[in-house]
């Protein structure tokens, strides 16, 4: 939710400069976040491709599944979809763009739940 400068300036008890030096603030912090995802397209293509023999994989065990008669071989490959499915998720969490964020949020918690800003001003929530 958008929510306009002056709404701001009021619900915090700050300047209106304040609320614009932060909002500055946050959009560099972005930026930068940007381009820092933006020098790992490497790896990402890489797990691009990775993802999508995974994926090729799982489907042919799924044509493979349709075909067999045994209980014993479905049992076998609904595990083996089971292990490449935990492999995909494995992989998701180690996207570059996945960890960038978790750090980027995770410093930006940090510094709300220290009470001060970036620029290490003591801050007050509203509902204090």
């Amino acid at each position: 939710m958008r929510m306009p400068q002056n709404e701001m300036v009021k619900r915090l008890h700050v300047s209106r400069s304040t609320i614009a030096r932060d909002i500055s603030e946050l959009r560099s912090d972005a930026t930068k976040w940007l381009q820092d995802m933006s020098e790992d397209h490497g790896q990402v293509i890489e797990l691009k491709a990775e993802m999508d023999t995974l994926n090729e994989i799982v489907y042919n065990l799924r044509e493979l599944r349709d075909k067999v008669k045994k209980p014993s071989e479905v049992i076998q490959i609904n595990r083996e979809i089971a292990n490449i499915s935990k492999k995909k998720w494995d992989l998701y969490r180690t996207i570059p763009l996945a960890t960038s964020f978790k750090n980027f949020v995770d410093e930006h918690i940090t510094k709300k739940k220290s009470g001060t800003n970036s620029r290490g001003m003591k801050i007050v929530p509203d509902d204090v």
